[in-house]
């Protein structure tokens, strides 16, 4: 039996099966959505809980983003429920870093009702491919400062809304510019996108396309690499912009109230609690702020490990911090591979102590100020939830040691 080809082959497009009954909702060029105030010009992402497009809002003359969740994701997920209460409970500076969001509604298709959220259009993630620009591989030291700020201080006003982002990583840090929100027709952002293409779905090993299915979409739009759009948002280092995105992990511990799942951080920025499997709460996020602030400086991890393999990430945490506490440590089946039980590593060779700078031994300016957020550093990475530093704190450094958002 012929089956339908998912076109892995290229990587800017989403698996064909997550199109099913509770599963994504089928979508295609110049659909419409909210009773046509929306209508869809491109296609800007796609992720486990949906796709994202750029849309045109025919009401409010403007581009915006259009976040469509999978049906089942909808029907027990939290993230318009969290950025609600963002909205009405979220105070002080700082929301300028965070993704502007301007409308939610509920759009019912042949997979299921699905929960959409509208927002501004952004840039590339600080994660991109950025060796074209900074030849390094690395920001320059200023610009990886005004980035660092600028997410801490968009932490800090998620935070005053009890809110867990739970999802702090290079990839839901995007890029800003004014450039964007000046977009007034198509040829706008054709400049900067490219014009959209189409994929038609193919039945595998066959040269056929696939029978039409209203789970399906007759076509997948693949996201193009925005490479000039990168340009545009890193032309000018003192001007750079970032804003954190994705919501889809948040949570707000007072209200119990949480998403599907919660533990979807990538590994490697996982604080020991969320590895471990105990409840969380604000200091998970310090946790991995820490890890993020160290990667945009140096362009490494804090804790390095062979492809984010669990076990190694704690390895590293153990030789950079010591030995786990023992409610975490006797749950770490692996230890046994480089440490006795005093937590001493027993294994032939050298081994190498990753440092806790934030440098990694690469940069070659701001040595004196890596020094000095060592100290911060330190505090943020504490094993014990309790003992790390708050988001306030970590902006009390930063404005101390003139570490400026604008």
């Amino acid at each position: 039996m012929s089956t339908i080809q998912d076109l892995t082959q290229f990587p800017c497009v989403e698996l064909v099966n997550y199109y099913c009954p509770g599963g994504f909702h089928p979508v295609h060029l110049n659909d419409t959505f909210k009773n046509g105030q929306y209508r869809v010009i491109h296609k800007l992402g796609y992720g486990t809980y949906g796709t994202v497009w750029l849309v045109h809002d025919t009401i409010l003359k403007r581009y915006a983003s259009l976040k469509i969740l999978a049906a089942s994701v909808s029907s027990s997920h939290s993230e318009v429920a969290v950025i609600q209460h963002l909205q009405q409970h979220a105070t002080g500076s700082g929301k300028e870093y965070v993704v502007e969001i301007f409308d939610t509604f509920e759009h019912t298709g042949p997979n299921g009702l699905h929960h959409c959220i509208v927002m501004e259009v952004l840039g590339p993630p600080i994660s991109s491919d950025i060796g074209e620009i900074y030849s390094d591989e690395r920001f320059p030291f200023e610009a990886a400062k005004r980035m660092s700020t600028q997410v801490a201080h968009g932490l800090g006003y998620i935070h005053t809304a009890g809110i867990v982002h739970g999802d702090l990583h290079m990839s839901n840090i995007l890029l800003h510019s004014p450039t964007i929100s000046s977009w007034t027709s198509d040829s706008d952002f054709e400049k900067y996108l490219h014009p959209p293409r189409q994929r038609t779905l193919m039945l595998r090993g066959t040269k056929k396309p696939a029978a039409p299915s209203p789970h399906l979409p007759s076509y997948l739009v693949p996201v193009n690499y925005p490479d000039l759009l990168l340009q545009l948002c890193l032309s000018d280092p003192t001007q750079i912009h970032v804003k954190i995105c994705d919501f889809g992990e948040a949570f707000i511990p007072s209200r119990q109230l949480t998403p599907l799942r919660h533990h979807g951080i990538p590994i490697s920025y996982a604080a020991p609690e969320v590895i471990f499997g105990d409840p969380i709460g604000l200091p998970a996020d310090i946790w991995a702020l820490a890890i993020l602030i160290h990667y945009i400086i140096s362009g490494g991890f804090l804790f390095p490990s062979f492809c984010g393999i669990r076990k190694e990430v704690i390895r590293s945490m153990v030789l950079t911090l010591g030995k786990l506490p023992e409610r975490w440590w006797s749950k770490w089946e692996e230890r046994g591979e480089w440490f006795n039980e005093d937590g001493e590593w027993w294994k032939d060779g050298v081994k190498v102590f990753p440092k806790l700078d934030g440098s990694g031994g690469k940069l070659e300016t701001g040595q004196g100020e890596i020094g000095k957020f060592n100290k911060i550093l330190k505090k943020m990475v504490r094993y014990d939830p309790g003992e790390r530093a708050s988001i306030d704190e970590v902006i009390e450094w930063m404005n101390q040691n003139a570490w400026l958002v604008n």
